[in-house]
């Protein structure tokens, strides 16, 4: 899985289809910060290094992601 955000849309890309999701900071920290989605879900991203985790659901799994370099589109 891939994720792009920008201010105010997460973009995650998983077998070739992109879903585009909305959502707004709540508060944020030197290490972490809080998003709620479009659906009302609350999110928090805690930063580590060169990535990011967060924990799915109300579970002890963590699912972790590793920052990649851009990729640059062709004729730009």
């Amino acid at each position: 899985m891939e994720l792009r955000f920008t201010k105010t849309r997460c973009h995650s890309t998983l077998g070739g289809s992109t879903d585009v999701a909305a959502y707004r900071v709540l508060a944020k920290d030197s290490s972490s910060v809080a998003t709620v989605g479009q659906e009302g879900k609350i999110y928090h991203i805690h930063f580590d290094g060169s990535g990011f985790w967060i924990t799915l659901g109300n579970s002890p799994f963590r699912e972790f992601f590793k920052r990649v370099s851009p990729r640059r589109s062709v004729g730009r």
